[in-house]
Formats: structure tokens, sequence, C-alpha cells
């Protein structure tokens, strides 16, 4: 067969058992397979009306599969932000895409594109002023693009304000509460959250007493102590953006208490009974006795749902002296 390409001359009947195109630089050539009564035979002609797409199930040129689009959520700034002027404006996005790659994420002012970023994190800084005081909200979204040329939009839209105004960051301590009575032996976790309304996230600084005991950047805000000592303490935070207006928390008491038993007491039917505090909730911790400081045997065994527990002894109010101590286990 003249004009048939050398690679299907090899090809062997055990080979074949469907409908296949071959492409060629001499051409379409359709094979089939069929059988007769005495033997099956190939046969290899030339072809010119048929698609590709139906003969052999994949995509013929020009044609491509179904594309998934992108997925993106625009991060920052937050809904309802209102920036002071002159204001740095922070546009974060996420963007992902299931089935490729994501190729570009657009900012956009409405219908104004401000930026595009090609590669994560898709962070965008604008030194320019998005809105004018007085004229109205600024909507903001992303837009990311994938590496097929599909698109999406992030939804909501996220509405921002601008006002000349100076405006100080509010900063708040969330985590403990005021009162809280926590252990000397558990670790203290002082979380603040921040509105900084030039979209920022400097350091927050965390005090006790008017002392520094440490900063956290960026967000979340939580800062670990393990030293405070017991007593009352007055914990407070602060903040200062980029145009060093500064936000101070209002500041919050807690007591840490040792692990210590005290205010021992007996009651009218003669039992004997004490306080527990300092204790970590959520950990177990043992009350023991002992007749002579040296041999100890459980009392009582408990879950603290709190930083106190009141004991008071079981036995009988005859016994005429005993030792306690208390365990706890650490996490």
């Amino acid at each position: 067969m003249s004009g048939i390409p050398e690679r299907l001359k090899q090809i062997r009947r055990e080979d074949v058992d469907m409908l296949s195109l071959f492409r060629s630089h001499m051409g379409n050539w359709l094979l089939s397979w069929f059988r007769s009564s005495r033997r099956t035979r190939l046969r290899l002609r030339p072809l010119t009306i048929l698609s590709a797409s139906v003969l052999c199930g994949f995509p013929a040129p020009g044609q491509t599969t179904s594309n998934m689009p992108p997925a993106v959520a625009l991060t920052n700034p937050p809904p309802g932000f209102i920036y002071v002027l002159p204001a740095i404006v922070r546009l974060k996005a996420t963007a992902v895409d299931a089935d490729g790659s994501v190729k570009l994420v657009e900012f956009y002012d409405s219908t104004n594109l401000l930026g595009s970023v090609a590669q994560p994190p898709y962070n965008l800084f604008l030194t320019n002023v998005l809105g004018l005081p007085g004229t109205g909200p600024t909507v903001l979204t992303a837009v990311a693009i994938d590496d097929q040329g599909a698109s999406s939009t992030s939804t909501p839209p996220v509405t921002v304000y601008f006002s000349q105004a100076p405006r100080a960051p509010q900063v708040s301590i969330t985590q403990p509460k005021e009162g809280d009575v926590l252990s000397s032996l558990e670790l203290v976790s002082i979380t603040a959250n921040v509105v900084a309304y030039d979209g920022t996230e400097n350091p927050v600084y965390f005090f006790s007493d008017g002392q520094p005991i440490g900063s956290v950047a960026p967000p979340p805000y939580t800062l670990s102590v393990s030293n405070l000592p017991p007593g009352e303490h007055l914990l407070s935070a602060r903040y200062t953006d980029w145009a060093l207006n500064t936000g101070n928390s209002v500041p919050v008491r807690i007591a840490v208490k040792p692990f210590s038993l005290l205010a021992a007491q007996v009651s009218s039917n003669g039992q004997f009974g004490f306080a527990v505090q300092g204790l970590v909730a959520g950990n177990y911790f043992e009350i023991e006795g002992s007749a002579d400081s040296l041999n100890w045997f459980p009392l009582s065994s408990n879950i603290a749902s709190s930083n106190s527990f009141h004991f008071v002894d079981p036995t009988p109010a005859s016994l005429k002296s005993r030792f306690y101590r208390g365990l706890q286990q650490l996490r």
C-alpha cells in the first residue's frame, strides 16, 4: 500500500480491538478490523470526513475537555473597614485550582483593575487612594484565572470606607476573662483582638501590671506565658499602626494562685475539710492521706472542673489526726 505511514504497517491484528484513528504528516488513515468466514484482515484507507473525537474517544485538535474554574476568596481587608487617609491598603486573597494551577489573581475596585499578582501569597499593597471621603463605599473583589483561561470572582464583594479623621486601632483582650483564677502551674494564654483601620498586621505588645511580657505578630495575637508569679495581675495589650496611631486595651484583672491546701475547718458533724486551690481545669488531681506522713493512700481523685475544689474527709470524726497532701497531673 503506497503512502501508508511506516508505523501502521507494523500493527499486529491482536493489538487492534476497536476503531482507531492515526494521524501522520501524510494525512488521516482509518484502521478497521473485520472478520470474514475464513480469515481476519486489516484494512487501511484514507479518512477525510470522520471526526477524530468520535472515533477515538479523545479530543480532536482545537477541542478541549471540561475545565473547572479556580476558587478564590478575598481575605483582607475585612468587610466594613474604615481606612484613615493617607492609608496603605493591603489586598489579600487565597486561590486554588482543583484541576490545574492558578495563573493570575486580579484585584478590582468595582470594575476598575487595581493590580494583579502572579504568585502566592496573593498580596497587593496600594498607596494610592481607592476612594474619597464622603463619596460612598468602595467595593472590592478578587478574580482568579487558571492556566486554561477559566476565571472566577470572589463573593460576596468586600465593602470598605475612607475617612479623613484619624482613628486609633481598637484593641481588646479576649482571653483570659476578667476575674479568672489561674494556677501558677499552668501555661497562661493571653489573646488580643485588633481592629486596625489601615489594614496593617503589626505586632501586638502584651503587658502585666504595666511591664512588657512579650509581643506577637502576625495574627492570631496569642501569647503564652509560664512565669506569672502568684497574686493578682492586670493584663493589657497595645497596638500601633503605620500612621503611629496607638490603641490600648482595657486592662483585664486575673489572679494566679499556687497549688495549695488551705482554709481547713471542722464541720458541725466533726468532719474535717479544706480548700484546694491552684488547680488546672481539665487536669487530674488526687488528695491523699497519711497517719505518719510517710505512708500515703488516696482519699479522693477527680478531674478539675475549675481552679479550686472543696474537700471533705469521709473518715469518721473520731480520727484524732491525719496528714494530707495534693497531687496534680500536668499536661
